[in-house]
């Protein structure tokens, strides 16, 4: 892992805990609400001239979205502003999904989620679900609500410490598991959420930096780009199949997220990949299905670092 990567991972958050909690007091009312939306734009503007390196990485990734973006500079930058804007677009929905009622949100099933959910349901243990930092994940805590199914996001707690911070007095740390590193008390304490069941969802498009050696390098959008391998060492463990799922919002609908899940590997599969030690044609997999999703929605991945350099 080189200094790039290392750098994003240990680099500050912006503002600080009572900014973050100024957000949500804002948010908790619709006067207010509609002021934060337009505060945005300038906001996001701002960043943009002064974060040098997450702007970089946004024009490097809009290049390889679309080669021909490399030769329409302005139009390059208007993506890239567009970008951030959805960015922090999403992060006052995520904000709002987590204080507000969530039973209004719709979902629109593509190809055989709905069967795909049944078939979770139905299981006797849970399964390892793995996404990406795209589009809004926090509308699955809805999802999990209206069909029954416990959904348990896992996340490293070493990144985004502010947030936590503020988070732990919310409802919304309740619903995350957070670990340092994984190890044999992990694994228990992992195994018993299965076996409740319970699945367990993993966003799997960064390395973290307590497995900094785990990953393998892979095609993605043209180029090789490292992914970790520690979500399938995981459901080797775990002795689970592994599932994809993406939820993104729908444009000019509120409340409205496209939702696909879908199976990605059987536990047979994991298992042969953990014992031939080569866990590659899945990761390959996973970027494969990652990229389709991003050519259907190129605004919604967020990974403002260089991500191919990494």
């Amino acid at each position: 892992m080189n200094k790039e990567q290392s750098a994003w991972q240990h680099q500050k958050e912006l503002g600080s805990v009572y900014g973050i909690r100024l957000l949500r007091l804002l948010l908790n009312y619709k006067a207010t609400q509609y002021l934060v939306h337009v505060l945005l734009y300038p906001i996001v503007f701002y960043y943009i001239v002064f974060a040098k390196q997450a702007r970089l990485a946004s024009v490097d990734y809009w290049q390889r979205v679309d080669p021909k973006n490399k030769h329409r500079p302005i139009h390059l930058y208007l993506l890239v502003y567009q970008h951030f804007l959805t960015f922090a677009q999403r992060l006052v929905q995520r904000f709002l999904i987590h204080t507000n009622d969530i039973s209004n949100i719709q979902f629109k099933y593509q190809s055989n989620t709905q069967e795909t959910l049944a078939c979770i349901q139905q299981r006797s243990r849970g399964v390892v679900i793995l996404s990406a930092h795209i589009g809004c994940l926090e509308a699955l805590r809805a999802l999990a609500k209206q069909h029954a199914v416990s959904i348990k996001p896992l996340m490293y707690l070493s990144n985004a410490k502010k947030y936590n911070q503020h988070a732990s007095h919310t409802q919304e740390q309740e619903s995350v598991i957070t670990i340092e590193s994984i190890h044999l008390n992990t694994i228990f304490m992992l195994e018993n959420y299965i076996n409740q069941p319970q699945s367990l969802a993993i966003l799997a498009d960064r390395i973290s930096a307590q497995s900094q050696d785990r990953y393998v390098c892979v095609d993605f959008l043209g180029a090789p780009a490292k992914f970790p391998t520690g979500p399938y060492i995981l459901a080797s463990l775990l002795d689970c199949p592994l599932y994809m799922v993406f939820c993104v919002p729908i444009k000019a609908q509120k409340n409205a997220y496209e939702l696909e899940l879908f199976p990605l590997a059987t536990t047979q599969e994991v298992k042969k990949a953990k014992h031939q030690k080569n866990f590659t044609p899945l990761v390959q997999l996973y970027a494969d299905a990652l990229t389709l999703q991003i050519k259907k929605n190129p605004h919604q991945w967020f990974n403002f670092y260089p991500f191919w350099q990494a």
